[in-house]
């Protein structure tokens, strides 16, 4: 039994779900921990003080988390999912 592409992905949309519910993810893999560690990365070094350069700095690891989750989706779509069978 073969399954389509969106039932594969359905089937891990929903394993991935089953894991955050029961089992707790280790900071080490789990993608939320990595934006907080890119959003820390700018709060511990400041490029500006004062509350203009709070508004820049947050707004500076807005756009890099954006931009490396992006460019991290843009790369998975090239991986294939599963190996073609000829």
């Amino acid at each position: 039994m073969l399954l389509t592409g969106r039932e594969i992905w359905v089937l891990i949309i929903l394993a991935s779900l089953g894991i955050d519910f029961l089992v707790e993810y280790p900071n080490i893999i789990h993608p939320v921990a990595w934006t907080g560690k890119i959003i820390k990365a700018f709060d511990d070094h400041r490029l500006f003080s004062g509350h203009a350069g709070e508004f820049v700095n947050g707004m500076l690891s807005v756009i890099v988390a954006i931009a490396v989750w992006s460019s991290a989706i843009y790369l998975i779509h090239f991986l294939p999912l599963l190996p073609r069978m000829r």
